[in-house]
């Protein structure tokens, strides 16, 4: 994430706006085969959603604020969109880029011993026949 303070113009205040917004997974992790990794939208931001789609603004906001008040699963996701008037095609062109199931998580551990403290990050993907992998893993100490 912090490569797109290289960008020309890319201010801290910018930088900070967009950092909870986006996240970086390379391609083949988190169940993302085709170069795109879905976005979860029961997790997703009103924010994020609109910026999933060239579909019209109200087919964003229709998705964003629906998502806010009714949670999605595999089995309701698309004839719940469609109880929105949200419309097939505009589902099926946005379907690539969302889903309403994660396969990434972040695991944070935070151990305190004395005046030292140790973090340690993980990212952990769940595969399709349940598996959990360990992609990554990240320490950091404080004293």
């Amino acid at each position: 994430m912090s490569e797109l303070r290289a960008i020309g113009g890319m201010t801290r205040d910018l930088y900070d706006f967009l950092q909870p917004h986006i996240t970086a997974i390379p391609p083949g992790w988190c169940g993302n085969t085709t170069g795109t990794t879905p976005v979860n939208l029961n997790f997703a931001s009103p924010q994020v959603i609109a910026a999933l789609t060239d579909q019209p603004p109200s087919f964003a906001e229709a998705l964003a604020e629906y998502v806010v008040e009714v949670p999605l699963d595999k089995d309701n996701f698309q004839s719940e969109l469609e109880n929105q008037g949200i419309s097939t095609a505009d589902f099926v062109a946005a379907e690539p880029y969302i889903s309403a199931r994660t396969d990434c998580f972040e695991l944070s551990v935070i151990v305190t011993v004395g005046s030292s403290t140790l973090t340690m990050y993980s990212l952990i993907e769940r595969g399709g026949t349940g598996d959990i992998v360990s992609r990554a893993r990240a320490y950091g100490l404080e004293n």
